[in-house]
């Protein structure tokens, strides 16, 4: 099973407000993924974010809100729910 995490920001852009930043933990380490700037008007949520920077880079399915694989575990850093499993 692979374990990604990911963590919401400011994001230090103009006109963005948020930025999500995805790791992936391989053999006890982290490893960047990728990050985004998204508006809070009008996005998603950090979740589905995160999944669609882990479908760009690293070419897993998604679904858009979710993870197609069920290998791959997501989890968020400083939110109320621990993490989502698909």
């Amino acid at each position: 099973m692979k374990t990604y995490i990911y963590d919401q920001t400011d994001s230090p852009k103009r006109g963005y407000n948020i930025r999500i930043s995805v790791y992936l933990i391989k053999r006890g380490n982290l490893h960047y993924v990728g990050v985004a700037d998204r508006q809070s008007a009008g996005w998603k949520g950090d979740y589905a974010t995160a999944c669609d920077i882990i479908s760009r880079e690293h070419g897993h399915k998604s679904r858009g809100y979710s993870m197609v694989s069920k290998n791959i575990r997501l989890c968020s850093l400083g939110s109320t729910y621990d993490s989502h499993t698909d």
